[in-house]
């Protein structure tokens, strides 16, 4: 009688937190939702809110979960961009319900100006993660999270701390399992993050001040306006990154072009130090983010108009004055010994600066 009473009491035990643990993840909104969004991602949607549902008590079943999430992003991403836009009407606190339950199953809502711009990820089962998951898996996981967090806001390159997380973050990952499915599964936005927080310069009206931008020759405050304090904490807080030095050799001498009311068809003038001549973007990203690596601050991939074409450029620095440009192509001759200074036009507007 005494067996049969333990028996029953820890089937009840059994019962009650299989009970609890799926009631943590009960959802009001999500699933009528996603009932009109089509067989497919329904089914994803489905099978990963059960899997999440269930105890989970192996690495293997871990690992089946995230995948399963990692599955459900991108469709999930593309629906509900669509149901926001076509389908949602204006109620925003029902919205923000929405973007809780989808917080809570392990995504987030990258929004800007109130707008949904995409999907990315949030933590979810952490203590079953803390508990089974590998130091590169860890890694990896809270990059993602991190690098999520950076993305969106209305101005997006105005508050650059979250990136530098997810930079430290992706350092060890690098460091320690470059070789691992873990770190080329953030590569892309390792690389990313880094493109965000070094292709910065900064606009002058004077020989003095002036505002730091990000990307190219830009120049509008809406949306390249950057955070070159960010900068300046990374530098002070984390002299032991591999980058370090990197980003403080930025900060002393960073990019810059100043306004000038002498020419009528530009609004300024370059010298841009190149040190290597490019097919495209991507080969000058591949470049840069292995100078990077290396600790070297090359850091603009640049498109000039030269006559008909449209040629890149991989840039070390570029200035209005040209004594400036003189004295950063002979500090990077000392390892890039081919490098040059060629002149450019800087125009109003979107276009490529223009080689003289």
């Amino acid at each position: 009688m005494k067996i049969k009473l333990v028996f029953v009491f820890g089937f009840l035990m059994l019962v009650f937190l299989q009970s609890s643990i799926s009631q943590r993840f009960e959802l009001k909104l999500l699933p009528d939702i996603i009932n009109d969004s089509g067989e497919i991602l329904k089914i994803k949607f489905d099978s990963y809110v059960s899997e999440i549902n269930k105890p989970i008590q192996s690495k293997e079943q871990l690992m089946n979960v995230l995948t399963l999430r990692d599955c459900l992003l991108t469709p999930l991403d593309y629906y509900m961009e669509d149901y926001f836009y076509t389908s949602f009407e204006e109620d925003l606190q029902t919205w923000y319900d929405i973007e809780e339950e989808l917080n809570s199953i392990g995504f987030l809502v990258v929004s800007a100006e109130g707008l949904y711009v995409e999907m990315g990820l949030a933590p979810v089962i952490q203590e079953e993660v803390d508990k089974f998951a590998s130091e590169p898996l860890k890694l990896m996981l809270d990059f993602k999270y991190q690098y999520s967090n950076a993305l969106g806001g209305e101005y997006p390159f105005s508050y650059l701390e979250e990136y530098f997380r997810a930079i430290l973050i992706a350092e060890k990952l690098y460091e320690n399992y470059s070789e691992t499915e873990f770190y080329k599964n953030i590569e892309g936005d390792f690389r990313q993050s880094l493109f965000i927080t070094t292709d910065i310069h900064k606009v002058k009206s004077s020989d003095e001040g002036g505002d730091c931008f990000f990307s190219e020759f830009s120049h509008d405050s809406y949306p390249f306006m950057a955070d070159c304090e960010a900068i300046e904490r990374f530098v002070e807080n984390y002299p032991e990154s591999r980058f370090n030095e990197m980003y403080m050799n930025l900060l002393g001498t960073m990019s810059s072009f100043t306004y000038s009311s002498d020419f009528e068809d530009y609004i300024a003038e370059a010298y841009v130090v190149v040190t290597d001549k490019v097919a495209d973007y991507y080969e000058g990203a591949d470049l840069i983010f292995g100078y990077m690596l290396q600790g070297k601050d090359i850091v603009h991939c640049i498109e000039l108009v030269n006559g008909k074409n449209i040629d890149y450029y991989v840039v070390y620095r570029y200035y209005s004055e040209k004594d400036l440009a003189e004295i950063a192509l002979k500090q990077i001759q000392k390892i890039k010994p081919d490098a040059y200074i060629i002149h450019v036009m800087i125009p109003d507007g979107y276009e490529p600066a223009v080689i003289e």
